[in-house]
């Protein structure tokens, strides 16, 4: 599993409330986001590497790799991206 929470941490906090199969679930889709997301950005750049011609065209695959590895290190990082996702998910539509 690619998520874990230390035991200090905020969104940890939010967790004592949850059952383990809850925890589970919602690890489970944090986790199928980020690996469908980095998916979908190996294809696109073996599409482009693909396509690759001229000098600049590598550096265009270079600019979509970077771009890429930063949307996703802010969407998936620890303290921003688990905090709002296990406080959004604390708010369960029953309480």
């Amino acid at each position: 599993m690619l998520l874990s929470t230390p035991q200090d941490s905020p969104a940890n906090q939010n967790l004592l409330n949850w059952s383990n199969s809850e925890k589970v679930v919602a690890s489970t889709a944090f986790d199928g986001g980020l690996k469908r997301e980095l998916h979908e950005g190996m294809q696109q750049a073996r599409r482009m590497a693909s396509q690759i011609s001229e000098p600049s065209d590598l550096w265009e695959l270079e600019h979509y790799l970077t771009k890429r590895r930063k949307e996703i290190d802010r969407k998936y990082d620890y303290v921003t991206a688990h905090g709002c996702f296990w406080q959004a998910l604390a708010r369960k539509p029953n309480q």
